[in-house]
């Protein structure tokens, strides 16, 4: 079952960041001065949720199937981070720069399309309007939570053996940096404008 955020606009967007803040609060290690700059922005710039929907939390390229005769999805996996939100939360995971590549030159968010072509298929498909200021506000919330991930709950779940993908989560740590460098760059995006 899932609680349902409907107290106020605000309530989908502040149970996300308390979510994760609480996880970062409980296994970050150490204290990292960018994390705390993207909590107190995170924070003081939540966006309002008009409609909540199905999000799956960890919506990319290696969490769908699809058949390769016509391109359809016929199933998607990995929905253990699922929640009621804001439609942009899942938007701008699946065009993080970690989650893509570059082809002929060409960044793909998660190796499907341009990120503007990729939002303008879904906005067609969906009936949709995608929000440039909430998908923005999801993109460093995106990086921020996927530092969590990788740098504290992936770290420590390999550091007490609690699962069987030790070698993996370790691995996966490597990818902390990515995570800061882009909450830094946008972080100072925000301080230019």
């Amino acid at each position: 079952g899932f609680e349902v955020p409907d107290a106020d606009p605000k309530q989908a967007a502040r149970w996300a960041f308390n979510y994760w803040r609480e996880l970062w609060d409980v296994d970050e290690g150490e204290a990292r001065p960018i994390m705390a700059l993207a909590s107190q922005w995170l924070a003081d710039n939540m966006p309002d949720t008009a409609d909540l929907v199905m999000l799956h939390g960890d919506y990319r390229t290696g969490n769908y199937l699809f058949d390769e005769r016509d391109g359809r999805i016929t199933a998607i996996l990995d929905w253990e981070m699922c929640y009621l939100g804001d439609l942009h939360a899942d938007l701008a995971w699946a065009i993080q720069p970690v989650f893509g590549s570059h082809i002929d030159g060409v960044f793909r968010g998660s190796d499907l399309a341009p990120p503007a072509q990729f939002l303008a298929e879904y906005e067609a498909a969906s009936g949709n309007r995608v929000d440039p200021a909430k998908l923005h506000y999801f993109t460093i919330f995106n990086a921020w939570k996927s530092y969590i991930l990788v740098a504290a709950l992936g770290m420590r779940a390999a550091r007490q053996a609690h699962n069987h993908q030790d070698v993996l989560l370790t691995f996966l740590a490597a990818t902390g940096p990515l995570f800061v460098d882009e909450l830094a760059r946008l972080l100072m995006m925000e301080e230019s404008q």
